[in-house]
């Protein structure tokens, strides 16, 4: 009987947030700059050089779902195309990096609203990214002598790793079923696979979504 009882009340709670919960489709788009970490360890120097370098652009888009539930938490996930990169410099030597990967994000997050259609909100969740391409760029300058050469970024020989997660950050301001906020991306693991070098990338910008059906 105790355990029917429990059941039943479960039942019941699921029941209610299910008719006040929210769910609305729709798509995110965004662009800003994209950085990086980098880390050298210069072995027999006995040293570690660590910078973060230039700024690429970055950019994202693609479909995201927003579940908003009671007391105004909500879930947001979604699949999307992102632009990573990043500069670095070491000596005479400075790279350029494109990384174009497919991104799915899952944020927690809460939301207020200050009448019919105003409100803001804020989300913080993990961001797994899977690099499919990406391009790097090398210049040296010596003697006033410059060579450039651009290659292909390669996963397949286990230079660069294809499995990265951020810690997404997105807030703003929530325009009915308009959301206009600043997202930072911040990269949690090394891409590089070369040891002696940390190559952690991570992207900061403006983001726009619309969800149908809010």
């Amino acid at each position: 009987m105790k355990k029917a009882g429990f059941l039943a009340m479960v039942l019941v709670l699921l029941s209610a947030l299910g008719a006040s919960a929210q769910f609305g489709i729709g798509a995110r788009a965004g662009v800003g700059a994209a950085f990086a970490t980098y880390q050298y360890d210069l072995g027999v120097l006995g040293k570690t050089q660590k910078q973060t370098g230039g700024v690429t652009l970055a950019a994202h888009a693609g479909l995201a779902a927003l579940y908003i539930l009671p007391a105004g938490f909500e879930v947001e996930g979604g699949v999307q195309f992102g632009m990573l990169g990043g500069r670095s410099k070491f000596g005479n030597l400075s790279f350029s990096r494109s990384v174009y990967a497919v991104q799915v994000p899952v944020r927690l997050g809460w939301s207020v609203s200050f009448g019919q259609t105003l409100g803001a909100y804020a989300q913080v969740g993990p961001q797994f990214t899977i690099a499919v391409a990406g391009r790097e760029t090398a210049k040296s300058e010596v003697a006033e002598v410059v060579s450039e050469t651009t290659t292909n970024m390669k996963f397949e020989d286990n230079a660069y790793n294809r499995f990265l997660i951020d810690l997404s950050i997105h807030a703003g301001v929530k325009i009915s079923s308009l959301r206009v906020g600043a997202y930072y991306d911040m990269g949690l693991l090394n891409m590089s696979s070369v040891k002696g070098f940390t190559y952690r990338p991570s992207s900061a910008g403006v983001s726009l979504a619309y969800f149908f059906g809010m």
